[in-house]
């Protein structure tokens, strides 16, 4: 009877030991066969990426030169010379790295200028519209004025410049325009 105990007991640790190994490999398993499924992954991507870029017939619309982009403040210089905004990107297609937000540096110059921008009250459009009988556009917002000491991290603004900023980390602002 004492040595069917020691059997039961016995047969009880070699199942043990058995599950553990067999757990263990297939843990190991799984973790080789997902890096497998990352690798195709990426290569896959990779070729989609590069199929669409060398296209003959675009996908996605392609932007040539862009004299402006918006973002968001999101650190301020103490000596008010510059500010860091995280930018839009300047791509819709998907498959491209311009399609990814940017951190760019805004440089501020003494020709710069800083508006804000604020939507006209429906009574200040309809004296706009008595008044305006020549053929002039009618704006539905107004430019006022501001100081670099205005602006705040966490802002909305669109930065124009005079030259391609499409790929360029930094940028001399000639207009900042706060949203």
């Amino acid at each position: 009877m004492e040595s069917k105990k020691i059997s039961k007991i016995i047969l009880a640790v070699i199942l043990i030991a058995v599950s553990f190994f067999v757990g263990t490999y297939s843990i190991d398993r799984a973790s080789i066969e997902k890096r497998g499924y990352d690798a195709g992954y990426n290569a896959a991507w990779d070729k989609a990426a590069k199929l669409v870029e060398s296209s003959t017939t675009p996908i996605f619309s392609m932007q040539g030169e862009m004299l402006s982009i918006g973002g968001t403040i999101k650190t301020i210089s103490l000596s008010g010379d510059s500010l860091t905004i995280e930018a839009s990107p300047v791509s819709t297609n998907p498959l491209s790295e311009d399609s990814k937000p940017t951190i760019r540096t805004v440089k501020i110059t003494p020709v710069t200028k800083i508006v804000k921008i604020t939507a006209k009250t429906p009574e200040e459009m309809q004296a706009m519209i008595k008044q305006n009988q020549t053929s002039q556009p009618m704006m539905p917002f107004s430019e006022q004025e501001i100081t670099f000491s205005q602006l705040k991290e966490g802002d909305v603004i669109t930065v124009t410049s005079d030259k391609n900023i499409k790929r360029e980390m930094e940028i001399i602002a000639l207009k900042i325009t706060l949203q």
